[in-house]
């Protein structure tokens, strides 16, 4: 069987499975799973990096830009949260976009690009727009960003209709839109259902995992092991720990030492995740290209 398809079984068991969970329970699950395969699925960045150099022990070369990211998007976060949510969405919409239709594409055109960004940008704006007074409440916390709901009704409508129209243009490229189609428009009525159905975490987590972390790892088991199987996943997962668990450790910490305070916790995690995506999206997509199609 493909491993497509464990997805999609995945994300219709998703369905299923939420109608017997609470709200806390829900919760609770997604934050396993984002804290788990989420993280792991970034925390291979400078292996995949190292590689990608043709160095060995460049480790600081890696993590430098990294520390300066962390640093930059921090200060970009205190001058102006609005920019960087902003960058952060369309950044996160290609990466996603291109996880999903790229992956096996060899030096994508304009065109492709476009089409896999519009993709990433429906997802997010679904999700935003069917749990808008949950993503609003959020985004008050945090800080003083309102989000205009018109404006992502606009996002969004724009987003599906040059994913329309590039899908016509694009149905005889080398993205297996054809091949596809179908299936696709039916993941995304499941996850539209999802979303309308659940709350916020609980359908970032099952998009963010199912399809985005678990369809990563894949393709950098590819690039770095040269293979898909048990015995490349767990050399994967030995790799990766250190990282992760650093990670996990510091969030922890986060939420121990400010788990009064949710407006402390989400000002200091985003611009966090949202430095870390930048530089994991570049790697990603630079290892794609070195990728054996």
């Amino acid at each position: 069987m493909n491993y497509g398809n464990y997805l999609i079984i995945a994300t219709f068991f998703s369905l299923w499975v939420s109608g017997f969970l609470s709200q806390t329970q829900q919760q609770t699950i997604a934050l396993s799973l984002i804290l788990t395969l989420g993280i792991i699925h970034g925390a291979h960045d400078i292996f995949i990096a190292n590689k990608i150099l043709k160095e060995k022990f460049q480790f600081f070369k890696v993590l430098g830009p990294y520390l300066l990211s962390v640093v930059a998007f921090a200060l970009l976060y205190i001058v102006s949260p609005p920019i960087l949510i902003t960058i952060f969405v369309f950044f996160s919409a290609y990466h996603f976009g291109e996880q999903h239709w790229l992956d096996k594409v060899e030096q994508p055109k304009i065109l492709e690009r476009g089409y896999a960004f519009c993709y990433g940008l429906v997802i997010i704006a679904l999700l935003l727009r069917i749990n808008f007074s949950e993503t609003e409440l959020i985004l008050s916390e945090m800080s003083s960003f309102e989000l205009n709901k018109n404006l992502l009704n606009l996002v969004l409508s724009i987003a599906g209709i040059a994913l329309i129209v590039a899908s016509f243009f694009l149905k005889n490229s080398r993205i297996p839109i054809k091949k596809r189609l179908g299936m696709e428009l039916i993941v995304l009525g499941v996850l539209a259902i999802i979303f309308s159905s659940s709350s916020l975490v609980w359908g970032f987590a099952i998009y963010f995992v199912i399809w985005h972390s678990i369809p990563s790892i894949l393709s950098q088991l590819i690039y770095m092991k040269g293979e898909i199987s048990w015995k490349s996943f767990f050399q994967y997962l030995k790799d990766s720990v250190l990282y992760w668990l650093i990670a996990l450790t510091g969030l922890i910490a986060l939420f121990y030492f400010f788990k009064d305070d949710n407006k402390i916790i989400l000002s200091i995690i985003f611009p966090f995740i949202a430095a870390l995506t930048f530089p994991h999206a570049l790697i990603i997509s630079h290892m794609f290209k070195r990728t054996p199609k």
